[in-house]
């Protein structure tokens, strides 16, 4: 059986914003109008996807293995703005000799995926990568 997700970011009359989830065996779309009709926000951003679970994952037990810690990638548009993407757990080898600034070499092939494919909120293309650093929560 299929299921699915649809994630809703929902925001009051005073700026202030929610994110809600629903998860069923279809679309979700039909639940979250009858939520809107019964809330006074409205949804600023939604999104829905079929879920797949990965039955035997297989984490490496490395350097970093621990989800807390995280490479903090940021990545810049053509408007000048923002993107964050974090890697948890990651990979020594994407570190430069410090084990804390992330090599740029290392994120090419992330920095190609993006360049072809990510945005901003807004819909601006993602085009540099600006720099890294690996973090811990």
């Amino acid at each position: 059986m299929a299921i699915f997700i649809r994630r809703d970011t929902w925001i009051d009359a005073s700026g202030n914003t929610r994110t809600t989830s629903v998860v069923g065996s279809g679309s979700m779309v039909l639940v979250e109008a009858q939520m809107l009709l019964l809330s006074n926000a409205d949804i600023a951003l939604d999104s829905e996807a079929q879920i797949f679970s990965n039955p035997a994952p297989t984490p490496t037990n490395a350097t970093y293995p621990n989800v807390g810690d995280f490479a903090k990638l940021l990545f810049q548009t053509s408007a000048a703005t923002l993107v964050q993407v974090t890697i948890p757990a990651p990979q020594s080898s994407m570190f430069l000799a410090d084990q804390f600034t992330v090599d740029p070499a290392s994120v090419a092939g992330l920095l190609a995926a993006l360049v072809l494919v990510g945005t901003d909120l807004s819909g601006n293309p993602i085009t540099t990568y600006v720099g890294g650093t690996r973090e811990r929560s």
